[in-house]
């Protein structure tokens, strides 16, 4: 039987370092990292783990070696089953970097009197500017890479300022209950035969996103790629040489059902609509130099589509 184990989903941060692992002393992590090497958002993670009595973690900037292309390439080729098969994932959704931790002061403490807190629902529904004050306290959730750790994982426990919010294959629920939203069966990216540990599903998708992955028509599958592409190609990512490998995980799944021939963010049986894409920001979406990705697929450009 495997030994459990939990991922931790985090912001790297900008302008500061974070223990990573690298061919030069590879060696040296696999016989320990000190514990005062390591970042706020890592050790809250690996003491929630200890109280969970789980002894293995998944944390990307230790678990792949960052200099090593090959083992970064086989890496991020496995994603999809990293998060899938992960018994938890922890989100350090309002930290903006590795020191922020996971845990706040006050989560039982404060009281709201005609202010609601802040909700991941009030991201994708809802007034402009509740978006946008909703967006600012959940860094996490405004970056690529997190895009398929969220969609994948089987459970999710977000870390925020103000409250604790879980997400599984049944709903969410959050303390203060505003944003709970139970699933029905309908509303389930999986259909309620398939097992829990079958390697066709993607979780937490929304319904627009996961009608078509298990066999739909290929209209329904049609619209939840592009329904997809629209809310990933919105999120922030360092390289944009990244931009497919993040996507990568949620691409194989995809397609898994369908045994489709995926080309550069698009899939053959459907090109003829995925080439009818247009840039959301006209005139300040560039090409970047030196990316080989071809000028006919979305991810050739920077920005939304």
């Amino acid at each position: 039987m495997e030994s459990p184990y939990v991922c931790l989903s985090h912001c790297w941060g900008s302008g500061q370092s974070i223990p990573v692992t690298k061919k030069s002393n590879y060696a040296d992590q696999l016989g320990g990292i000190a514990w005062e090497t390591l970042p706020q958002t890592f050790q809250d993670a690996v003491v929630f783990a200890r109280k969970l009595q789980i002894r293995y973690m998944w944390i990307d900037s230790l678990c792949i070696v960052q200099d090593d292309r090959s083992d970064w390439a086989e890496n991020t080729a496995n994603m999809a089953s990293v998060y899938q098969n992960g018994y938890l994932t922890l989100a350090a959704t309002s930290a903006e970097d590795s020191r922020g931790g996971l845990f706040y002061a006050g989560h039982s403490s404060e009281v709201a009197f005609r202010r609601k807190l802040p909700h991941f629902s009030d991201m994708e529904s809802g007034h402009s500017t509740q978006r946008n004050k909703s967006a600012a306290g959940f860094p996490l959730l405004k970056r690529a890479w997190i895009y398929q750790e969220r969609l994948l994982s089987p459970r999710i426990l977000h870390f925020t300022h103000h409250e604790l919010l879980w997400e599984c294959l049944e709903g969410s629920i959050c303390q203060c209950l505003l944003g709970s939203e139970p699933f029905s069966p309908s509303d389930s990216p999986v259909s309620p035969s398939r097992s829990p540990s079958s390697p066709g599903r993607i979780n937490h998708l929304p319904q627009d996103c996961s009608i078509g992955l298990d066999g739909s028509d290929e209209a329904s599958r049609l619209i939840a790629w592009h329904n997809i592409l629209v809310k990933y190609s919105k999120l922030t990512i360092t390289y944009h040489t990244d931009r497919l490998s993040a996507l990568s995980g949620i691409a194989q799944q995809f397609g898994r059902p369908y045994a489709s021939q995926y080309l550069a963010g698009m899939w053959k049986e459907q090109i003829c609509y995925d080439l009818i894409w247009i840039s959301l920001d006209a005139g300040s979406s560039p090409r970047p130099l030196n990316w080989s990705v071809p000028s006919w697929s979305w991810a050739s450009i920077e920005g939304a589509v």
